[in-house]
């Protein structure tokens, strides 16, 4: 591939570490400046919003970076190849996988799958606190759940850990920050 348009894609990559970097600021700041939801019952779903909104577009921006590394489409494989050398990024980096950006792009879907699939039917989402926190429940009973102790996602059982996400992100954005080149 051309020097310059490798120059472009590292430059896409940048902009979404950038982005990625910012979203989790937000998952932090969020998480350390919410309010006790029942001393501060009006500001409480502001931060659990902006906590979640914060989380998405962190999914996104890491999902982006990943469809550049690792294109969905066969046609544009060589261009995944040749930037993940040149990058020194290996195939079971935890920024490859996309399952959890897809969790919420397709949200439609999955509440679906759920809806046809859950004995109970108990809608739980958007929690904050500890996997249990709602009783005994099915891990697969919470929708969309972040257990801060160990800054774990949660989807419908599956778990996707943050803190090595971030790691490979900060790492990658060192390699394509274009004042390091």
């Amino acid at each position: 591939m051309e020097k310059e348009i490798l120059k472009l894609f590292r430059m896409e990559i940048e902009r979404q570490c950038k982005f990625a970097m910012i979203a989790f600021d937000g998952v932090k700041s969020n998480l350390s400046n919410m309010p006790d939801k029942h001393k501060d019952v009006e500001m409480f779903p502001y931060y659990m919003d902006m906590f979640w909104y914060s989380t998405q577009n962190f999914l996104i921006a890491v999902g982006d970076i990943s469809k550049i590394l690792w294109p969905p489409n066969s046609k544009y494989e060589k261009r995944g190849e040749e930037l993940r050398k040149i990058l020194e990024i290996k195939d079971n980096s935890p920024i490859h996988p996309r399952v959890f950006r897809n969790y919420f792009e397709h949200f439609d879907e999955r509440l679906e799958e759920w809806a046809m699939s859950s004995a109970s039917h108990m809608f739980i989402d958007s929690n904050i606190g500890p996997l249990n926190m709602i009783g005994n429940l099915d891990s697969k009973e919470y929708i969309r759940h972040f257990v801060p102790a160990t800054w774990t996602l949660f989807f419908r059982g599956d778990k996707y850990e943050l803190e090595p996400i971030i790691k490979a992100i900060d790492e990658l954005y060192s390699k394509v920050h274009l004042d390091n080149p």
